[in-house]
């Protein structure tokens, strides 16, 4: 069965990329860090902005050598996000069978279940069609709290080094994981030796993980020098007062189901199975809690990773947000070993098990499937507007093209960052700026320098969008005047043409 259900986890985290590929729009956070790794071998990254939880180890060792293999860019980075997430999946299951391991459960059936209805409902869970996301980065925080474990148990110089030099690479990776495995491990060892009286391994732990988030930082300002990139803080959320406090618990309930439901994109019936077999879960865990049928160290870690994610997640108020559920990300592999912990209880409902098991997999494959099946004969009808400005910019040579960085960026993945794609810009507040955020300012200068006679502001249809900022063709008029004449490509955008000199008044 173990061999199975890797088998099915890898059948449908295929699905799912493949579905989302198909049907979603390519958007500049789908490909941003894939345009880094393009402009990083022809000519350097410096100026790029990335965000503070920046994934750039993938650069490296993912996008950079994806880049040298030929072929289509789509179709490499598909097949790239397949196996990021098959990996992704695979690994997690590896892990937490060693971490059952370590509070003697032997892995068995309900950890293979647990495994495939995660894969089942990836589609909500992670973000499928991104490698540019929070997939190896859990995979890596699971990682962190089996070293951790195994240190607590046999403290050593030797493991502590390594979770200390693993632990700096994760942070600088995804910061997040500060607080989603880092703070529930250093309180489950707290705990752990409060109960042993004896406080030398945690100090010691502690001061390794202290350690890691400095070598993070170290990193963080290493990559700054080497690459003369810089890090964007993104909004951190608000933290909420007391009389929103039931508001945001409600917005963390909402989006636990949400995160948990599989995604909308292939039908309701199995949204609502899917949740179904979430609140049963639940219920079966307030059983093996009342009945102690779960090891107390493991129900320890599973509560405070649990518990400290949802709260961290609810008073941050990043709860009150929408599609903001990938913070609480950590809760899945979490629920996985909650229900692999109760194995030694499997055959008290084996044929129960086994039946709501097959119902559930079943029906989330058959619809996937048909939701697939019915996606491929209009696959990739999203990007219809970056194919009508490629021929644009293809039947125009002599125009420097700008446009928004939703289709600058994707463009520059798809058709070259050279004269086949245009300079990204951004809507901040009511002005047009130029956009450093994934690329670069040697790309800039490099394509502003070139013989071109006119420039444009190609807009995505009339305006140019960063939510909630709309700069609509009026507004553009206002900062930079009448254009010298109005032209649209064939999808019917607009496209407003200046002398190049107005290029001067576009600034960072």
């Amino acid at each position: 069965m173990r061999l199975l259900a890797y088998m099915g986890s890898a059948g449908f985290m295929t699905l799912w990329t493949i579905l989302r590929f198909f049907t979603q729009k390519t958007i500049f956070d789908l490909v941003g860090h894939q345009v880094l790794a393009q402009q990083l071998l022809h000519g350097g990254i410096a100026g790029a902005g990335v965000g503070v939880t920046n994934y750039l180890p993938k650069i490296v060792f993912l996008y950079v050598p994806l880049h040298l293999v030929p072929g289509s860019p789509r179709i490499k980075l598909l097949i790239l996000t397949v196996i990021v997430n098959i990996a992704t999946v695979v690994l997690l299951g590896l892990i937490l069978e060693r971490i059952l391991h370590k509070f003697n459960v032997k892995a068995g059936p309900l950890l293979w279940i647990g495994l495939l209805w995660l894969a089942a409902i990836a589609g909500s869970v992670f973000w499928v069609q991104f490698t540019n996301s929070r997939n190896l980065e859990v995979v890596g925080g699971v990682l962190l709290l089996y070293l951790g474990i195994c240190y607590l148990e046999q403290p050593s110089w030797q493991r502590l080094a390594a979770l200390s030099l693993f632990a700096s690479a994760l942070f600088f990776a995804d910061t997040l994981q500060l607080y989603m495995t880092a703070l529930p491990l250093a309180l489950y060892g707290v705990t752990m030796a409060v109960r042993n009286r004896s406080f030398q391994t945690i100090s010691l732990l502690v001061a390794g993980l202290v350690a890691a988030y400095l070598g993070a930082k170290i990193l963080f300002a290493a990559s700054a020098w080497l690459f003369s990139i810089h890090f964007i803080q993104n909004g951190g959320g608000t933290v909420v007062s007391l009389h929103s406090l039931a508001h945001c618990a409600v917005g963390s309930l909402k989006a636990l189901a949400h995160l948990y439901s599989g995604g909308g994109d292939a039908g309701k019936l199995r949204e609502a199975c899917n949740l179904i077999f979430l609140g049963m879960l639940v219920l079966l865990s307030i059983y093996a809690i009342w009945r102690k049928l779960l090891p107390k160290r493991l129900m320890l870690l599973i509560g405070y990773i649990l518990i400290i994610n949802i709260v961290v997640y609810t008073v941050s108020g990043q709860a009150e947000s929408t599609a903001t559920e990938r913070y609480i990300i950590m809760t899945a592999p979490a629920l996985v070993l909650l229900l692999g912990g109760l194995q030694a209880n499997w055959k008290a409902f084996r044929k129960m098990g086994l039946v709501i098991a097959t119902v559930l997999i079943a029906t989330n494959g058959l619809f996937l499937t048909r939701a697939l099946a019915a996606s491929s004969a209009h696959r990739f009808f999203k990007d219809d507007h970056l194919a009508s400005i490629a021929r644009y910019i293809q039947g125009n040579p002599n125009v420097l093209p700008y446009a928004s960085m939703d289709t600058a960026i994707p463009m520059s993945y798809l058709y070259g960052s050279d004269a086949a794609a245009p300079l990204p810009l951004s809507c901040s507040g009511s002005r047009l700026i130029k956009n450093s955020t994934f690329y670069s300012q040697t790309t800039y200068r490099q394509r502003e320098k070139s013989g071109y006679t006119t420039m444009a502001i190609i807009l995505d249809g009339n305006a140019i969008t960063n939510t909630p900022n709309v700069c609509s063709q009026s507004v553009i008029i206002a900062q930079l005047g009448e254009p010298l004449r109005t032209s649209s490509s064939d999808d019917g955008s607009i496209v407003l043409l200046y002398s190049l000199t107005v290029s001067k008044q576009l600034h960072y």
